[in-house]
């Protein structure tokens, strides 16, 4: 059965601003600071004006997987208050702790806090901007604790731009005092190529269609022989993402994700393995 693994993919998704610092805690070698920190952040902060512009008080998420299976375990809802400045996500599922997360938002739409808390964690972030709208800082504050102990983390990640308001690079400092510098170059767009991790050695290539949208992630380690694409993106005339195919350890493990929008809000997300049968689908209800 396969719905513990859409569950799984649907809850990293949506949280993906808040646990991309927890997974690159854990995993450097898997960690483009760039996509989950900025990127990521930019395109929350589109949906979230979508959300605006159509007058959305509430999300609601249904799930289905290919065996019948209707998820009637699984329930994901998002409230946004009427002033637009705070939404509150409750995500519930068998086979993880009930989560509730709250966002604060500027009046731009952009995220300033998010508090995600569950019975066994809570994970709390702040977000700062400069003059010119871009990301100076992501502070993450993670407090975990079961019967046998307890775990504080805090990790910032602090952006650097050049004059012209290029990203140059970004210092990762875990708990005050261990710092890793990651490297960025751009092309002759401003778009961000190159990424690399001066601890690792670790470095992801990033490109981009003739409208500079981002098409591939591609990771080149040097524990590894070659490089390994980690996401292709697709595109349809209006811009809107319509698919994503994330890979795993090796270019034979994959999995293909497929959108569907309606006024700027997406509707569906379907997910295929690679064998491009249909693993599940999840709905979006707007009101």
């Amino acid at each position: 059965r396969m719905f513990p693994q859409i569950i799984n993919s649907l809850r990293m998704k949506i949280h993906y601003l808040v646990f991309a610092m927890i997974l690159c805690f854990n995993n450097d070698a898997k960690a483009q600071y760039y996509f989950k920190d900025i990127v990521s952040s930019t395109e929350a902060t589109k949906t979230f004006n979508a959300y605006k512009q159509n007058k959305i008080s509430k999300v609601v998420v249904n799930m289905q997987d290919n065996y019948g299976d209707n998820g009637n375990d699984f329930r994901l809802e998002k409230k946004i208050d009427k002033k637009y400045g705070r939404t509150e996500m409750l995500t519930k599922t068998q086979q993880s702790p009930t989560s509730l997360m709250i966002t604060t938002h500027d009046a731009q739409g952009k995220t300033l806090y998010t508090l995600d808390s569950s019975s066994i964690s809570v994970v709390k972030t702040y977000f700062k901007y400069n003059d010119q709208q871009q990301i100076t800082s992501i502070d993450t504050k993670i407090f975990s604790a079961d019967d046998d102990f307890i775990t504080e983390i805090d990790e910032l990640h602090d952006f650097e731009y050049d004059d012209k308001g290029v990203l140059q690079k970004m210092y990762r400092i875990k708990n005050k005092r261990d710092t890793t510098v990651i490297l960025f170059a751009n092309d002759s767009q401003g778009n961000i190529s190159v990424e690399k991790n001066t601890s690792t050695g670790t470095k992801f290539y990033y490109y981009y269609d003739e409208n500079n949208r981002l098409t591939d992630i591609v990771q080149a380690s040097l524990g590894r022989d070659g490089l390994h694409p980690d996401y292709i993106f697709t595109y349809d005339r209006l811009g809107e993402l319509t698919q994503m195919i994330t890979t795993g350890e090796s270019n034979n493990e994959y999995v293909t994700w497929k959108y569907t929008y309606e006024n700027g809000l997406r509707t569906s997300e379907k997910l295929f393995g690679k064998d491009r049968k249909l693993i599940g689908t999840m709905e979006y209800v707007y009101k």
